[in-house]
């Protein structure tokens, strides 16, 4: 046991309760009414009604840990992996949890820190076009454990290229949408809205670098992309380019055209196409735009969002 304490630790700054007559956290007392009740929560949550004696021991109260060391879980939106801070029994900014809920936050710890190291991987090698060799060997050997790409395709279909439906964007795209105070504009509308539009409508394969590639008519550019990006800015408050107008080129920019108001087929390539920032970022960098519903707590990109939608959209049959 205290070679994995000392796993956890580097991840959680542990303590653990005193004994003597009455349980302790920093010398304040637990009520012995409150401690049982800690023990009874936790038996409740994994379904126990009886217990034998050397089982016990994982579900009496034995840690205390800083709230604050589980804040990369309580910003998730998966409800596997989150932790709601008005559930724990908080003393002195501690939260004090058995044995039990012990390896169950540092499993969910694992999981999100494996998600955020794969996150940054692939913006990474994202950025290159291509994944690297090594890289390409490790995803083959994912993907031998997974279900077949046909299988895969029949269940999220991305749909193929076509006009934008905005009734089945995020919450966070369609907030940006309606126009945001002065302190949310820049990452709302060129960082956001930018990328999610432009990749939505083109809809790429994950390795494209360039969307003139997927977009050979500058209209559709500039009136289906460009066009409703300058309307959310419009309704920002104040409006975003009224102050900032050298923005209106630098929407360009992110779409990867340079530092334009006015791109052409050529120039595409001439910047780097911003890609869609996961919702993690979203939350991190603008939490005024995340109000996820029960789909955006399965997913981790607006983009993921809006085609699982579409694929829903086109398998139910129904029209428009």
């Amino acid at each position: 046991e205290d070679s994995c304490l000392d796993v956890v630790k580097r991840s959680l700054k542990l303590v653990q309760l005193e004994g003597g007559d009455g349980v302790k956290l920093g010398g304040v007392e637990i009520p012995r009414e409150d401690f049982y009740k800690i023990r009874d929560r936790r038996l409740a949550q994994d379904g126990i009604e009886t217990i034998d004696d050397r089982l016990l021991p994982q579900y009496l109260p034995k840690y205390a840990v800083r709230w604050t060391d589980l804040a990369p879980l309580l910003r998730r939106q998966r409800a596997e992996l989150s932790v709601e801070l008005t559930k724990l029994y908080l003393v002195n900014g501690r939260a004090v949890i058995t044995p039990r809920d012990l390896w169950d936050l540092f499993s969910k710890f694992i999981a999100v820190r494996a998600e955020e190291y794969v996150a940054s991987v692939y913006e990474r090698f994202s950025d290159i076009g291509a994944p690297s060799k090594r890289l390409a060997e490790v995803g083959e050997r994912i993907s031998s454990l997974l279900p077949s790409e046909l299988e895969l395709r029949e269940r999220f279909a991305r749909v193929p290229s076509g006009k934008l439906r905005p009734e089945f964007f995020p919450s966070c795209v369609k907030i940006a949408m309606g126009g945001v105070g002065s302190g949310l504009r820049n990452y709302a509308i060129t960082v956001l809205l930018t990328s999610f539009l432009s990749y939505a409508r083109a809809s790429p394969p994950p390795a494209a670098t360039r969307i003139g590639d997927f977009i050979k008519d500058i209209p559709v550019i500039r009136d289906e992309i460009a066009a409703p990006i300058f309307e959310a800015a419009e309704r920002c408050k104040p409006p975003f380019f009224k102050d900032q107008p050298q923005e209106k080129a630098n929407i360009y920019y992110h779409l990867g055209f340079g530092m334009t108001a006015e791109p052409r087929p050529e120039e595409s390539g001439k910047s780097k196409w911003y890609r869609v920032p996961n919702c993690s970022k979203i939350q991190m960098s603008a939490p005024p735009l995340c109000d996820p519903d029960e789909l955006c707590r399965k997913i981790k990109n607006p983009l993921t969002y809006y085609f699982r939608r579409l694929s829903e959209h086109a398998r139910s049959g129904t029209g428009g």
